[in-house]
């Protein structure tokens, strides 16, 4: 879709970004409960957990504080707190 389309479609169609970000969190979601319990099967426990995400450009966010707040974080919400259950020494997001 690119960064400029994806801007417009933020103002005037957040039902259709929304549900891209729904799938996209759904499909994560999935990802990572299951690699969760394949490495709890075998025994293995992490010790590290990173989660990275290009959100800004060149000249700034890709989103206005509000947006983020709006789309990005009831999804980061969910997937951190999966994260949260896998007893990791040490968590960190960056962007």
């Amino acid at each position: 879709m690119g960064v400029e389309r994806l801007s417009r479609k933020l103002k005037r169609d957040p039902d259709f970004v929304e549900d891209i970000m729904e799938t996209l969190e759904e499909n994560m979601f999935k990802v990572i409960s299951h690699t969760l319990e394949k490495l709890d099967e075998h025994g293995v426990q992490l010790d590290f957990s990173a989660w990275w995400e290009d959100m800004c450009f060149n000249k700034g966010p890709l989103l206005s504080p509000k947006m983020f707040e709006e789309f990005m974080v009831p999804k980061y919400k969910r997937i951190t707190e999966l994260r949260i259950t896998v007893s990791a020494s040490i968590r960190f997001r960056w962007c």
